[in-house]
């Protein structure tokens, strides 16, 4: 079986591959490659993409900060968007490590933190969300 994930982080495209005949002894089977306009490739291990990962969220939610101290989202909105793409990164992560069979850092623990840094009500906000049938956004009227 031949894995290929692709992703984008910190202005990279990205490429993680496994080939065949992987096991967790095997780790170089594994590849992380980025890609840059140039085309030119960097080879990373698993710990590395963890914390190029985890340094991408960090950067996306420093951004959902900025948003809510200029008052253009509510601190519940950045927390579920950072919760969203930072589980949505832990997910990759996790499948490239399946694959693999290599065991991969937990970015779904590092991610709850990070939520919590932005919206420190996030359990409970989390629980409200599910509860709401159809859960949705409460949004001004337009304006035209």
């Amino acid at each position: 079986m031949i894995l290929i994930l692709i992703y984008f982080c910190n202005g990279y495209f990205g490429l993680i591959t496994a080939g065949r005949g992987i096991t967790p002894s095997v780790c170089q089977n594994v590849t992380y490659r980025h890609y840059r306009r140039t085309g030119m490739g960097e080879t990373m291990d698993a710990t590395e993409l963890h914390d190029r990962l985890l340094a991408d969220l960090r950067r996306y939610a420093a951004g959902r900060r900025k948003d809510i101290d200029r008052g253009a989202e509510t601190r519940e909105l950045a927390g579920l968007l950072v919760e969203k793409y930072g589980y949505g990164l832990a997910r990759a992560l996790e499948i490239c490590g399946d694959v693999a069979g290599l065991p991969m850092p937990n970015l779904f623990a590092e991610t709850d933190k990070v939520v919590l840094e932005i919206d420190p009500n996030a359990v409970q906000n989390r629980a409200r969300r599910w509860d709401a049938r159809p859960a949705g956004l409460d949004l001004p009227a337009g304006n035209g």
